[in-house]
């Protein structure tokens, strides 16, 4: 628990006594965890991935995202106090931790910082959903190809440890 950055405002007891509520579960791969109309709580991917996606009118998959160990979905049924608009797959296997609905209700008046945790979490969802939205209407393919490439050097770039600016080099075959 400690490790879930929804869980990093609430002290080591309360997360104690929130980790008594805690459901963990094993999911093989292609098992629903749950499914358009559920009520799922709260779900925190423990190990292995989860993979998030909603059904469109012509039966094809439009995959919202992918979960990986201590990302969590569901909060968009919980907020909301509506059922869930999306399927959530075990994609390979995974484990994962539920907290129910009323469970949750009763931790997000218990402990404020991590209700603003969860609104920051889906604010910052909202925000990126919207930025893909307007650069797929706005903008040609080539366009966001290019940009998709130049963030995508920037990241590896940063994560080789290379000095900004540094230049990058695409191999070729």
């Amino acid at each position: 628990m400690s490790r879930v950055p929804l869980f990093s405002g609430v002290d080591e007891e309360d997360r104690h006594r929130i980790a008594e509520r805690v459901i963990t579960r094993p999911y093989r791969r292609g098992e629903v965890i749950y499914a358009i109309g559920d009520s799922p709580g709260l779900q925190i991917v423990h190990s292995g991935t989860v993979k998030q996606s909603r059904l469109l009118e012509n039966g094809n998959e439009q995959l919202l995202r992918v979960l990986s160990p201590e990302d969590f979905t569901g909060e968009d049924a919980l907020l909301s106090d509506r059922p869930a608009t999306s399927v959530a797959v075990a994609a390979p296997d995974a484990q994962v931790c539920a907290l129910s609905r009323s469970d949750m209700d009763r931790f997000l008046a218990d402990y404020p910082r991590m209700a603003m945790t969860m609104l920051r979490s889906v604010a910052g969802r909202l925000e990126a959903t919207e930025r893909q939205l307007s650069e797929i209407t706005g903008r040609s393919v080539e366009s966001r190809l290019g940009e998709y490439l130049v963030a995508a050097a920037e990241e590896a770039a940063e994560e080789a440890g290379a000095v900004p600016g540094s230049g990058f080099r695409l191999p070729m075959p």
